[in-house]
């Protein structure tokens, strides 16, 4: 609930996982996490936008909230990403398949992603997420909420370097 985040908070975390999923939903009279974390400075949030966790609305929405400098976009994806339809894996120690393109338990619960980073960053731009906000959530956020901005995360000389080149 809200005020047990926002003990969490105080006492120093400064990361939400998975945003939404697993959460309870903001209410006027029941806040919640979320609200918690985003009146907290220097919490980041991860966002799943493989288009299956988290609605387009919801993804623009936690853009807003946190601004583009604290969201962290991520896969979640599992050992089924990549792999054919049908794909039988374990989660777990939970049997899930690959189905209609995302993984799930034998009850039908989203168990993880399929997808990849580059295929959630064209998602979040696709839902009109400023580029240069949601760039930046796929990489150099994620980079400094590891304590690895100082080698990875942006082009600069004396990082290593891993990108891509695209239009």
């Amino acid at each position: 609930d809200y005020d047990h985040a926002r003990a969490v908070f105080d006492a120093g975390a400064r990361h939400l996982t998975h945003l939404y999923n697993a959460m309870p939903a903001i209410s006027h009279r029941a806040p919640g996490v979320i609200p918690a974390a985003v009146e907290t400075p220097g919490v980041r949030a991860e966002l799943i936008c493989d288009g299956y966790h988290v609605h387009p609305a919801s993804v623009r929405l936690a853009f807003s909230m946190f601004g583009g400098e604290r969201m962290c976009l991520i896969s979640d994806s599992g050992r089924c990403a990549g792999e054919p339809e049908g794909t039988k894996f374990q989660l777990g120690g939970q049997d899930a398949w690959l189905r209609g393109g995302v993984a799930k338990l034998a009850d039908g619960t989203i168990a993880c992603s399929a997808t990849n980073l580059w295929t959630c960053l064209q998602n979040v731009l696709k839902w009109n997420v400023p580029e240069e906000e949601a760039i930046r959530a796929a990489t150099f956020n994620p980079a400094k909420a590891i304590g690895a901005a100082d080698k990875v995360g942006t082009i600069e000389t004396g990082k290593l370097a891993d990108f891509v080149i695209t239009n």
